[in-house]
C-alpha cells in the first residue's frame, strides 16, 4: 500500500493546467457531491519496502458459570470481533468497513453485556461465554475458537 500527503498550502499547484481548482474540490468535497474525474498531469515514482512479521493474537474467553446445576453446563454464547463488520455492500465506493463502529463496538457491546450479567444478584441459570476474535479476516470463526474450548476442556480433563 502506499500513501501520500500534499502539504495543503502548496496543492494549488497539483491542479495547475487542469480547469479545476483545489478550492473547488474542497467545496464538492465538504457539501458531499460527487468530484470530477479528470487527470492531473504529474508524474509520482515511488519506491514501497515492505516488512512482513508473525503476530501472535489471541482470542479472549470468559465464563459466567450459570446457577442451575443442570442447565449450567448449556452454553449462552455472546460475541463479537475486532473488525466485526469487516467487508460488504460498498459505502462511498468502498467495501473495507474502517473505523469506530466496525474496530470498537462490536468488543465494547461484549465487554458491557458482560459486566451487566456479572453484576446482576441472581445468575443465569444456563452459562454464558464471553468472545472476543481477532484474526477473523485469516478464517478464524466462532467455530473454530469454541472447538479450541472444548478440546482445551478435553485436554484438561484427560490430565487429571
Amino acid at each position: 500500500m502506499f500513501t501520500a500527503s500534499f502539504n495543503p498550502a502548496e496543492a494549488e499547484k497539483l491542479f495547475a493546467g487542469t480547469g479545476h481548482t483545489f478550492a473547488e474540490m474542497l467545496a464538492l468535497a465538504d457539501a458531499q457531491k460527487p468530484l470530477p474525474r479528470f487527470a492531473l498531469g504529474k508524474n509520482v515514482r515511488a519506491t514501497v519496502v515492505t516488512e512482513r512479521s508473525t503476530v501472535e493474537s489471541p482470542n479472549i474467553v470468559a465464563k459466567l458459570e450459570g446457577s442451575d446445576p443442570k442447565l449450567k453446563s448449556e452454553y449462552i454464547v455472546v460475541s463479537a470481533h475486532l473488525d466485526h463488520l469487516g467487508v460488504g455492500a460498498p459505502i462511498h465506493g468502498k467495501t473495507i468497513y474502517n473505523g469506530a463502529m466496525d474496530d470498537a463496538s462490536g468488543v465494547a457491546s461484549v465487554l458491557e453485556t458482560a459486566k451487566a450479567f456479572s453484576e446482576v444478584k441472581e445468575r443465569p441459570k444456563r452459562s454464558i461465554l464471553f468472545v472476543v476474535f481477532t484474526a477473523e479476516r485469516r478464517g478464524c470463526s466462532a467455530r473454530d475458537t469454541l472447538r479450541g474450548i472444548r478440546q482445551c476442556r478435553r485436554d484438561r480433563s484427560r490430565r487429571r
